[in-house]
C-alpha cells in the first residue's frame, strides 16, 4: 500500500510540474474571458512568467511578473507570487485560491492617487488631493459586499479639495477584521484637525466612526458650522457619531 502511495504522489508531482511549465499564453488562451478584464502579451510559464499590463475594472497594472510558490499546496492553497507597477510605483502581493474555491489575498503593498480610491467607491461629491500608501496583511472576499482587510493605510500628504479646502496633515488608519467587519483606528496629525477615531466597516458596506476632533487653528466656516451641528463639544474636543453606508 505505501508503494502504490508513493507512486501517486510520484505521478500527481509529475503531473503538476507538466502543468506548470507549460506556457502561460498557451494557458491563457483556454481560460474563459473575466467581465471587465483584460491582459497584455504575457511571455514565460505557470512556474514564473510576465504579462506586459493587466487591466480590471479600468485600473492598470504594468509589468506584472509572477512566481508559483509550491509550500502553499500543502495546505490546500494554490499560490503565486505577484510583483508589478501600479500607477508607477512597485505593487507586491501574495495571491491565489484555496482547494474551495475561495480567493486569497496577502502582503499587499503599494500605493495609488487618493483621488483614485473615492472614484472606485463611487465618492464623486469631495475631491481630494494626496497617495495613499497601503501595507495590508489579508484582504477577504466575502461573497457580496465590501472587502475586509487587515494593516495599514497611509494618506499624505492629505488634503480635501472640495467642495472645501481643508489639509489632514497625515492620516493613518490600523485595521483588523473577523468574518463580517474592519475594524480600526483612525489618527490625522500635522494639520488643521487633530483626530482620533474608532471605526468599523461592515460586509455589507455600512460605517460606523466614533471621533474626537481638536482643532488646531484656522479652519473653514464649514467644518466650524458641521462640528457645532453634529459634534458634542467638551474640555477642548468635539466628539462625532457618524455612521453611513458606502
Amino acid at each position: 500500500m505505501k508503494g502504490w502511495r508513493a507512486w501517486l504522489l510520484g505521478v500527481a508531482a509529475w503531473l503538476l510540474f507538466l502543468v506548470a511549465t507549460l506556457p502561460a499564453e498557451r494557458v491563457l488562451a483556454l481560460a474563459p474571458e473575466l467581465p471587465g478584464v483584460a491582459i497584455g502579451r504575457v511571455q514565460g510559464t505557470l512556474w514564473r512568467g510576465e504579462a506586459r499590463r493587466l487591466r480590471v475594472q479600468g485600473m492598470e497594472v504594468s509589468a506584472l511578473g509572477w512566481r508559483f510558490r509550491w509550500l502553499p499546496l500543502l495546505s490546500g492553497r494554490v499560490e503565486f507570487a505577484l510583483r508589478g507597477r501600479l500607477y508607477d510605483k512597485p505593487l507586491r502581493a501574495r495571491a491565489g485560491v484555496s482547494f474551495d474555491g475561495t480567493p486569497l489575498l496577502h502582503d499587499l503593498s503599494g500605493s495609488l492617487p487618493a483621488a483614485e480610491l473615492l472614484y472606485r467607491l463611487g465618492v464623486d461629491q469631495v475631491k481630494v488631493a494626496g497617495n495613499l500608501v497601503f501595507s495590508l496583511d489579508e484582504v477577504v472576499f466575502p461573497a457580496e459586499g465590501v472587502p475586509l482587510f487587515s494593516g495599514e493605510l497611509r494618506w499624505s500628504p492629505a488634503r480635501i479639495e472640495a467642495p472645501l479646502d481643508l489639509l489632514l496633515g497625515t492620516v493613518t488608519l490600523t485595521t483588523e477584521h473577523d468574518e463580517t467587519v474592519t475594524r480600526g483606528r483612525l489618527v490625522a496629525s500635522g494639520g488643521a484637525l487633530g483626530v482620533e477615531a474608532d471605526v468599523a466597516l461592515e460586509a455589507a458596506g455600512a460605517y460606523r466612526l466614533d471621533a474626537r476632533i481638536r482643532r488646531n487653528g484656522q479652519v473653514p466656516q464649514a467644518v466650524n458650522r458641521f462640528l457645532s451641528s453634529f459634534a458634542e463639544y467638551r474640555d477642548g474636543l468635539y466628539y462625532l457619531e457618524w455612521s453611513d453606508s458606502l
